[in-house]
């Protein structure tokens, strides 16, 4: 995952991009990171067993609780999803922003 995250701020960093709003304006920006969050699943009964483990702990969960609530699950997966930074440090989810091409549009 390294090198893909590596390839995109290579690829991405410093072109500008638009964010069309769901309430129909949009903004204009230029990347100046990305983010990467990754989000991981369980099956249902060790992801209940993990949610009252966590709520549990209202600040912070020791690591031999979660490695308690997770032992003997069925399955794990994970999902990252990646994220445009922009110059005001807004985040903007990769899949919701237009990278800008080449100037193509004549005036």
């Amino acid at each position: 995952m390294e090198k893909v995250i590596q390839t995109m701020k290579e690829e991405l960093i410093g072109k500008e991009f638009i964010y069309k709003s769901k309430y129909g304006g949009h903004i204009k920006s230029k990347i100046t990171d990305i983010s990467v969050t990754y989000k991981i699943i369980f099956d249902e009964e060790t992801e209940k067993r993990l949610s009252k483990t966590i709520s549990k702990n209202k600040i912070s969960t020791p690591k031999k609780d979660v490695d308690n609530a997770t032992k003997g699950c069925t399955y794990s997966a994970e999902k990252a999803e990646f994220s445009v930074v922009s110059e005001n440090r807004n985040f903007y989810k990769l899949d919701e922003v237009y990278i800008l091409r080449q100037k193509i549009c004549q005036n």
